[in-house]
């Protein structure tokens, strides 16, 4: 596997790794057998980036457009909680969506949240019900997408890629996956005109550590609120169409079709020459 989309002399200084799992469905984590469709984990995040903004008061008060922007990134809970003007509430839902866990969020932002509801021309209970008149369409869930996050200390980039993967998927600290060789990254601009880069690591694990990683097992953290393993059709359905979901949707695709090729280089029949 080759980098992807952009070389790596193109990231951007804001910069996160993490790993694409996969799983084949009864080849034991064996790519030489004939496989079936191959099952990759996906996480769902706790909340929206829009959520997160305006929770957190990441915003100009005075920017309708902005704060816009951000209550459509919100799924429609998120963005009716939020626009309610009861920041007491808001946090109760929070905690209710999070099951009662600790959420990372822990400053309280209810002085600054306050004023979004203080300028007419910005309040975002009205620009919450703008939206609705315009019938735009909301997310249905939060992000999905693969485990990752950014380093910490003197990591290198597959040690912050994995341990982010064992933080997200829940991945018992006695087990260790193997990365297969290579890498995909992609950049992107952010919902706040930031850019961004994102490399992802790629493995593929036996049934026994998939078990270990069934949703009905995992257990909700503070960013993720469930796992997923979808195909890829489904991982295509279930997302929605920012640039960040395309470049992730395409490398998806990469790596779905190189195990593939593996698979099938391993099931060819072997030539002889004839003598």
């Amino acid at each position: 596997m080759s980098t992807f989309v952009q070389p790596r002399q193109t990231a951007a200084k804001e910069l996160s790794y993490g790993v694409i799992c996969a799983h084949i469905p009864n080849g034991d984590g064996d790519v030489k057998q004939k496989v079936s469709e191959p099952l990759f984990l996906c996480v769902e995040r706790m909340t929206s980036i829009g959520f997160i903004c305006l929770y957190t008061g990441q915003y100009s008060c005075s920017h309708a457009p902005y704060l816009k922007k951000l209550l459509k990134n919100c799924t429609y809970d998120e963005a009716k909680a939020i626009s309610s003007g009861n920041y007491a509430a808001v946090t109760s839902w929070l905690n209710e969506r999070s099951g009662g866990k600790s959420y990372k969020y822990r400053n309280n932002y209810e002085t600054r949240y306050k004023r979004l509801f203080d300028n007419p021309a910005c309040r975002l209970d009205t620009l919450f019900e703008e939206c609705v008149n315009e019938g735009h369409v909301w997310p249905t869930h939060p992000d999905i997408e693969f485990p990752k996050g950014r380093k910490e200390g003197k990591e290198t980039d597959r040690e912050t890629a994995m341990r982010e993967f064992s933080e997200e998927a829940s991945l018992p600290e006695t087990y260790d996956i193997e990365l297969l060789p290579g890498e995909y990254m992609y950049s992107y601009t952010g919902i706040n005109n930031r850019p961004y880069s994102t490399i992802y690591f790629t493995a593929l694990i036996t049934s026994d550590t998939a078990s270990l990683l069934d949703t009905d097992k995992v257990r909700l953290n503070n960013e993720v609120y469930a796992n997923h393993w979808l195909t890829f059709s489904q991982y295509k359905q279930r997302t929605y169409g920012n640039t960040s979901h395309r470049h992730r949707i395409k490398i998806l695709e990469a790596f779905r079709n190189s195990l593939f090729k593996i698979s099938q280089r391993a099931s060819s029949p072997s030539k002889t020459c004839a003598h």
